[in-house]
């Protein structure tokens, strides 16, 4: 791993990944505040400094106003090996555990660190919105049958309007401390609740 100035790299021009603007801010934002951050997670370039793996955190710290900036360089590689690294390095695999989640962390400094720990799937992409938009009464297309993850869980998406999203996460904290239940038995509890009325 070396240090190099911010100016030398070159942002790659065909990551396919993309960040949504109050995401990259707080991004930003984490940058400015924990710049150590970046030396465990360092940029990965090529020989002729291009981004491979890193392009939103260098756009951050760049808009943090870092100079420089730790990378590690791959090199030898194939274009093939490049295009795989690109899109290996932007996925996300496994689930969180949010009972674990809930249960050691605080809420508020998962949230500050730029986490959404009542994300219920892909679909709470659909809250994103810029201030300036206005809400939408049309719901995404509902999935034409639910996941099914590794494990044989089965996963369901929920979309939610911002402020009900806030009554929900308190209503299953409030019903997990009662019943002494895990965040999933918490959702059960709802559901059975709502099938008895």
């Amino acid at each position: 791993m070396k240090n190099l100035n911010i100016t030398d790299l070159v942002q790659n021009e065909e990551n396919p990944r993309l960040i949504k603007e109050a995401k990259f801010r707080k991004l930003v934002s984490r940058i400015k505040e924990f710049p150590e951050m970046l030396e465990l997670r360092p940029i990965v370039v090529d020989e002729n400094n291009v981004v491979l793996g890193g392009n939103m955190r260098m756009r951050a710290a760049q808009e943090a106003g870092l100079k420089k900036v730790p990378v590690i360089v791959a090199k030898d590689l194939t274009e093939k090996q490049r295009a795989e690294f690109i899109i290996k390095d932007n996925q996300s695999y496994g689930e969180w555990d949010w009972d674990l989640l809930a249960d050691n962390w605080e809420q508020d400094s998962l949230i500050e660190w730029g986490f959404e720990p009542y994300n219920f799937g892909a679909a709470t992409d659909f809250l994103d919105m810029d201030d300036e938009t206005e809400p939408s009464d049309e719901l995404p297309p509902a999935p034409e049958k639910p996941k099914i993850t590794d494990d044989g869980y089965v996963r369901y998406e929920i979309v939610l309007l911002e402020q009900d999203k806030q009554k929900v996460v308190e209503t299953l904290a409030r019903i997990r401390k009662e019943q002494d239940i895990t965040l999933a038995q918490a959702f059960m509890f709802i559901i059975h609740e709502f099938n008895t009325k």
